[in-house]
């Protein structure tokens, strides 16, 4: 019997009890793993986090999640934050990286070691104090890298987005000593995690300076004009 993603689940002993590793793995794949990335946001802080997809019912996933969980728990979770793409974007980045911790420093953390692949915005920038012609990494971006170093410890593939809300210092700007000192700091953080593969950085507002897509290029880092290759 193949599965559908929600409906016709019933009882998930009935649906998953019977079929051999492989068919079941398949069948939490059917259910469990949408082909967009999952938005991830929060109404207010006193409100639980949320999970979005366009084009999937509302009441997905926690419906379906809770069905296959009565059946087997660890193996649910494995697929579907191993499998799912986790977007925490919002332009607002302090309120970002709230959500981040939200979702990383809860009843989630247990499974937080098993996402694969995230979408973030790109740590946010700053002048540096007396030092208007400088920039640095902002508190709030440190902390959300590592929030991701100490939780997110098999992370194969993270994307990061320049939008209007962390553009300052990355669109548009000459390359200095000081934004390489800061990229520098952001790659050091991230090679901390050996688990990672694939580093993408996707620019939605304004494009880099040829000399800073050199750089985050020589990083390892893969440049993106929104889904096109940087030149």
């Amino acid at each position: 019997m193949a599965p559908s993603e929600e409906a016709g689940l019933g009882s998930p002993e009935d649906v998953l009890s019977g079929m051999s590793p492989e068919v079941r793995k398949d069948a939490y794949n059917k259910m469990l793993v949408a082909s967009n990335p999952i938005l991830v946001f929060q109404e207010s802080a006193s409100r639980p986090v949320e999970f979005f997809v366009p084009g999937k019912p509302t009441q997905w996933p926690e419906l379906v999640l809770m069905k296959c969980r009565e059946y087997n728990e660890q193996e649910t979770n494995a697929v579907f934050y191993g499998s799912n793409h986790f977007n925490f974007v919002d332009t607002t980045t302090q309120r970002e990286t709230s959500i981040l911790q939200a979702f990383l420093v809860s009843s989630t953390s247990a499974n937080a070691h098993l996402l694969s692949h995230m979408s973030l915005s790109f740590p946010a920038l700053e002048a540096a104090q007396g030092q208007p012609e400088a920039v640095r990494l902002t508190q709030g971006g440190t902390h959300a890298l590592e929030l991701v170093q100490d939780y997110c410890v098999n992370l194969k593939i993270l994307e990061f987005y320049v939008h209007k809300g962390n553009a300052f210092g990355l669109a548009g700007e000459a390359l200095s000593e000081s934004l390489h000192k800061a990229l520098s700091q952001v790659d050091a953080r991230l090679k901390a995690l050996s688990s990672l593969e694939k580093i993408v950085i996707r620019y939605y507002h304004d494009r880099p300076t040829t000399e800073v897509v050199q750089l985050m290029q020589g990083l390892g880092w893969i440049v993106l004009m929104g889904d096109k290759e940087a030149p």
